[in-house]
C-alpha cells in the first residue's frame, strides 16, 4: 500500500509540473480576482469536467459569487475528484485549481472585491 501512495504521489508531481504553466497563467491573469477566476475557469478545466462557463452577469454580487465558488470547489476538491473516480491528472489539475480559488476566495471575504 506504501508504494501504491507512493507511485500515486510522483504521478501527482509529474501531473502538476505539466499543468502548472497553464494554470499559473490563469492564476496570474486573474490575480486574487475571484470573478475573474471564476469566469475563466472553462479554460483550465479538463475536458468532460462538465462544469459549465459562467459570465460577469453570474458573478456580479456576493451571494451570486459563492454560489459559484461553491459549485467549482464541489467540483475541484481533490478528494471529490478522487471519489468521482478522476485520474490522476485530473487530480493534480484539480488541486491546483482548488488552491487558487480558495486564495481568491478568501482574499474577496477580506477585501471585498
Amino acid at each position: 500500500a506504501d508504494t501504491e501512495e507512493a507511485r500515486r504521489r510522483e504521478e501527482q508531481v509529474t501531473f502538476k509540473e505539466q499543468h502548472k504553466a497553464v494554470v499559473d497563467v490563469w492564476r496570474n491573469r486573474n490575480k486574487g480576482n475571484i470573478r475573474g477566476l471564476l469566469g475563466s475557469l472553462h479554460t483550465v478545466m479538463w475536458e468532460g469536467s462538465d462544469w459549465q462557463p459562467v459570465s460577469v452577469g453570474d458573478v456580479l454580487e456576493k451571494p451570486q459569487i459563492r454560489k459559484v465558488w461553491m459549485r467549482a470547489n464541489l467540483l475541484v476538491h481533490p478528494d471529490k475528484v478522487r471519489q468521482r473516480n478522476g485520474s490522476a491528472e485530473q487530480v493534480a489539475i484539480a488541486d491546483m485549481i482548488f488552491d487558487a480559488l480558495k486564495d481568491a476566495w478568501n482574499a474577496y471575504l477580506a477585501t471585498g472585491k
